[in-house]
C-alpha cells in the first residue's frame, strides 16, 4: 500500500536535492511500487503569512500517516521544519529523517551534513498525563515552542513531569545516498508508519 507521506525540508537551500527525492516515485512502475506519494506543498506556502503557512502545513499533514524530514545542512534550525515535526508528532504520524547532503545539487556539489532535528525538539508531559508541552533548543537553552506551546493529551501518568527529546522516541535516520534511498524509501516509510 502506498503511504501518503509529508516531506519536511528547508526550501531555500535544499529544493534541488529535495525534488530529486520527492519525485523519485515517478520513475517507478506505479505508485504502489514506489510505496509513497508526496503530500508536501512548500511551493505555495512561501508566498503567505505565518498564519497561512501554519494553515497550509496543518492541511498538508491532514491525510498523511508518515512525515519524512529531508535533512540538509541547516534543516534542523528552520522554524517551519520544526513546526512540521511537532505537528507530525502531535497527530501521531510516523517520523523518519533522511540526510540529503550527499545528494548532488544542480552544480554537482554535495553539502555539509546537518544536525539531527529530533535532538533539538522535546516534549514534557504534565497534569498527570493530560497535557503535553513542546520545547525547542535555541542558543543552548530549552524554551517552550512558541508556534505550538501545548496540547491536551492522554499519556500514562508514569510519564508525568518527564522531559524527552524527540530523538529518544527511536525515530530512524537514513542517508539518501549511503543507504540507497531510491530503492529503500518505501520500506523506510512503511517502517515509520508501523511505529506510530
Amino acid at each position: 500500500m502506498a503511504r501518503r507521506t509529508y516531506f519536511a525540508f528547508h526550501y531555500q537551500n535544499d529544493i534541488w536535492r529535495v525534488n530529486q527525492i520527492r519525485k523519485s516515485w515517478i520513475t517507478k512502475e506505479d505508485i504502489q511500487d514506489a510505496g509513497f506519494y508526496d503530500a508536501s506543498l512548500w511551493e505555495e506556502a512561501k508566498k503567505t503569512s505565518d498564519v497561512g503557512i501554519k494553515r497550509m502545513i496543518n492541511s498538508g499533514l491532514g491525510n498523511t500517516s508518515v512525515t519524512a524530514i529531508l535533512i540538509g545542512t541547516e534543516t534542523s534550525n528552520r522554524r517551519w521544519v520544526r513546526y512540521e515535526i511537532i505537528k507530525s508528532f502531535e497527530k501521531s504520524n510516523g517520523l523518519l529523517g533522511i540526510y540529503i547532503h550527499n545528494q548532488e545539487n544542480q552544480e554537482k556539489k554535495k553539502a555539509t551534513k546537518g544536525s539531527n532535528p529530533f535532538e533539538c525538539l522535546g516534549v514534557k508531559i504534565t497534569d498527570k498525563g493530560k497535557k503535553v508541552l513542546f520545547y525547542e533548543l535555541k542558543n543552548s537553552k530549552w524554551i517552550e515552542f512558541a508556534d505550538l506551546p501545548s496540547k491536551a493529551s492522554n499519556y500514562d501518568e508514569k510519564y508525568d513531569g518527564k522531559f524527552y527529546r524527540l530523538s529518544e522516541f527511536g525515530y530512524k535516520l537514513y542517508d539518501w545516498i549511503d543507504n540507497d534511498g531510491y530503492n529503500n524509501l518505501s520500506s523506510w516509510v512503511e517502517e515509520a508508519a508501523s511505529k506510530k
